[in-house]
């Protein structure tokens, strides 16, 4: 059996207000107006997270609507650096599995953020492993939980769905895997342990 992983919630907490707080500073508007438009306008986030949206011109755009005139590389920092790692154990029990059991990272992300999640100290052990697969969706250019994104990553990591199981913290994202074949297993740091996924991995052995 080989195991589709979330990121976010799953490896890493993440906080989209802690960005437009600190965009607030530099910009022309409050950060509740930043959180409206970056994030609640759901067309501006689904071009970010299937790329069609790349980070520089997301850089463009807010330095455009709002009056930023901060560099590129310090708005990639202030945009990026979002996420808080999980308990370590979590990588470890991961990176106990078989290597005959790939590891497909499946993640509805943008490329700024991308960039800082392969920097995590405590996930990077996981997203070196040998036979971790990584397929966020800005570079599937898809989203989850549509079909066109799990096709594609099965495709990706060359793993039928059914024989793969989806760990992740959305009910939407487990639905969308589950009608295509998949098995599903819920799993949230901000409810559950290290403990609660060692189970999950048990019952998958």
């Amino acid at each position: 059996m080989h195991l589709f992983l979330d990121v976010g919630n799953v490896l890493a907490t993440f906080d989209h207000r802690k960005a437009c707080r600190r965009l607030a500073q530099v910009a022309k508007v409050d950060d509740a107006r930043l959180y409206t438009d970056l994030y609640l306008n759901s067309r501006l986030l689904t071009d970010r997270q299937t790329g069609k949206l790349s980070g520089r011109g997301l850089y463009e755009f807010v330095s455009n609507t709002y009056g930023v005139t901060i560099s590129y590389e310090d708005f990639s920092v202030l945009w990026g650096d979002i996420f808080s790692p999980g308990p370590s154990q979590i990588v470890d029990l991961l990176c106990e599995l078989p290597r005959r059991s790939f590891i497909v990272v499946v993640s509805n992300t943008e490329e700024l953020h991308w960039q800082y999640i392969l920097k995590l100290p405590t996930v990077e052990p996981l997203l070196t492993r040998r036979g971790t697969v990584l397929c966020p969706s800005h570079l599937m250019s898809s989203e989850k939980p549509s079909a066109r994104y799990y096709q594609r990553v099965s495709a990706e990591a060359r793993i039928q769905l059914e024989n793969a199981v989806l760990i992740d913290d959305r009910e939407e994202n487990l639905a969308g895997f589950a009608a295509l074949g998949g098995q599903t297993a819920w799993f949230d740091l901000r409810v559950h342990t290290p403990e609660d996924l060692e189970q999950i991995l048990c019952r998958l052995k």
